[in-house]
């Protein structure tokens, strides 16, 4: 998972995609349903057709995908077009856990809602203000250099 990850971060999406395409099929659901969402996120941010046409690619793709858990089930109904970000920021703050686990889900259900927010909704100042509060929860989490990377391509698109 970390290679495929880190071929996010450096920009190899087709590379990137096929790495999460055969870690989606793992039997490992933790590993499978994240590179799922990976898929549905890099389809996003890798679209290059119209905005209408994206959202139905995305419930295309998000249908019949079942989540390990609560907040990855939220997590694909959002990229669905069923639920809100703010549903699932608070299924994801409402499962709790211990601090480690709870900071590493807060940390993933924000990078993937500002991803959405950022390249589905086109609302550049809430996927900032996400993937901010994910930052703060991101200090031992796989998402933390994207989320930066994130972070920093909104703040240079901005000035």
């Amino acid at each position: 998972m970390p290679s495929a990850v880190n071929l996010v971060a450096l920009g190899r999406d087709d590379q990137a995609r096929k790495a999460f395409g055969v870690i989606a099929s793992s039997t490992n659901a933790r590993d499978a349903t994240y590179a799922q969402l990976s898929l549905l996120g890099l389809t996003a941010r890798t679209w290059q057709g119209q905005p209408a046409e994206l959202r139905k690619q995305l419930a295309t793709q998000a249908a019949g995908l079942r989540g390990n858990d609560l907040v990855h089930q939220r997590l694909f109904d959002l990229y669905a077009g069923k639920v809100s970000v703010e549903q699932v920021m608070d299924i994801a703050q409402a499962m709790g856990g211990t601090e480690a686990i709870l900071s590493d889900r807060l940390a993933e259900a924000g990078y993937f809602t500002g991803l959405w927010q950022q390249y589905v909704q086109k609302d550049r100042a809430a996927a900032a203000k996400l993937y901010q509060q994910a930052l703060i929860h991101a200090s031992i989490s796989i998402e933390r250099p994207l989320i930066q990377q994130a972070l920093g391509q909104l703040q240079a698109a901005a000035q």
